[in-house]
């Protein structure tokens, strides 16, 4: 789950993607949304990267480790 302050002012992409820049998971996000859901039970253990932004602005980039 990702909760952000305030609303998406815009549609938006919430991409996730490995050291290599492989994107494994792409959900598109819409304005208004605050908190959405993610599915990672597909991504195998190990570091990833997740961005808000339709490729160009990012809004945001964060670290994402999967650990089961």
């Amino acid at each position: 789950m990702a909760h952000f302050t305030e609303p998406l002012k815009d549609n938006t992409l919430f991409i996730i993607y490995d050291i290599r820049g492989q994107v494994h998971l792409e959900k598109r996000l819409e304005a208004g949304e605050s908190i959405f859901y993610v599915n990672t039970s597909q991504l195998l253990p190990g570091i990833y990267y997740c961005k808000i932004g339709n490729h160009s602005p990012v809004y945001e980039a964060r670290k994402l480790v999967i650990i089961r």
